[in-house]
């Protein structure tokens, strides 16, 4: 059984404009059989709008105390999700079953928020996948060409 329903609606960037700076992280399986188990999809959408739902949007610190911009403007689907936090970082993540991979975008008006919680992402989804993915699991990481990701539909 599905721990969440449902496919992604058509996702519009929040944040647009010329001066936005957009950063993409792309995690792919190698081997014809290698794929993420529905576990460590289910363990990440989990985590990241926890992490993400602190004060200060970074997960730092003890303070659980839900982030009043991620409840409002946060959706999860089935295997992504696509939040806004209130420091004006906009992020998708989504684990894409035809490619095997997992694709991570972060959007700011500030290049150096941009990286630093596209960082942050990136070694969340690693925690993760050493910890619910077997060892033999290979993986290849690349970089999405900032042009790219302009819209959501030209995403791997």
């Amino acid at each position: 059984p599905a721990l969440l329903e449902g496919v992604r609606s058509e996702v519009k960037w929040i944040i647009s404009g010329d001066g936005v700076c957009a950063l993409g992280w792309y995690l792919s399986c190698k081997g014809e059989c290698s794929f993420f188990p529905p576990r460590f999809v289910y363990v990440l959408l989990l985590k990241l709008p926890t992490k993400y739902s602190h004060p200060h949007g970074n997960g730092e610190g003890n303070d659980h105390t839900p982030h009043r911009g991620i409840r409002r403007r946060c959706n999860v689907w089935k295997n992504g999700i696509h939040w806004l936090m209130e420091r004006g970082v906009e992020g998708f993540v989504e684990v894409v079953k035809e490619s095997r991979g997992v694709v991570v975008v972060m959007r700011s008006e500030d290049p150096k928020e941009c990286g630093e919680i596209l960082s942050s992402v990136i070694r969340k989804v690693s925690d993760v996948l050493k910890e619910f993915c077997h060892a033999t699991l290979m993986t290849t990481e690349y970089l999405l060409d900032p042009k790219e990701l302009q819209t959501l539909s030209s995403l791997p």
